[in-house]
């Protein structure tokens, strides 16, 4: 009787809970602001403005290059790294937003590059890469 109200209560109670989806939540999400405060902080704001509009525009680019049927991992984490940067833009943390916005410069030039290497005229949508079969025949 025991595990049969312990399990009733516990399916009652997992009903109130909101779970965010993945890459999601936390309260800086759930309340963002994009208010700066202070001098300083606009100053920092439209830095960091400024320099996430260009690499937005450079994913946006990659995806436009195939990017998802090439490489669909490279993509995702991509996307992740973003989230972090939003996430810690949210939380006002600057010098992490300017180190993160940094990374996903470099990971978005090395990810140009291999895309760039994978076929002579870029990754095509049809493009499935080598059989298992194949591979070290090459």
């Amino acid at each position: 009787m025991k595990r049969w109200g312990l399990l009733f209560s516990s399916i009652v109670l997992s009903g109130c809970v909101q779970w965010p989806p993945d890459g999601y939540g936390g309260m800086a999400e759930a309340r963002p602001t994009r208010i700066p405060v202070n001098d300083d902080e606009r100053r920092v704001w439209s830095r960091y403005d400024e320099r996430q509009k260009e690499l937005d525009l450079q994913l946006t680019q990659l995806k436009q290059a195939s990017l998802q049927g090439c490489m669909p991992a490279e993509l995702k984490r991509l996307q992740s790294q973003r989230v972090d940067i939003e996430r810690d833009m949210h939380g006002r943390l600057w010098a992490d937003v300017a180190w993160r916005q940094t990374v996903l410069a470099q990971s978005l030039q090395q990810v140009r590059l291999r895309l760039q290497q994978t076929t002579a005229d870029g990754c095509r949508a049809d493009w499935t890469g080598l059989p298992l079969r194949q591979w070290g025949q090459t």
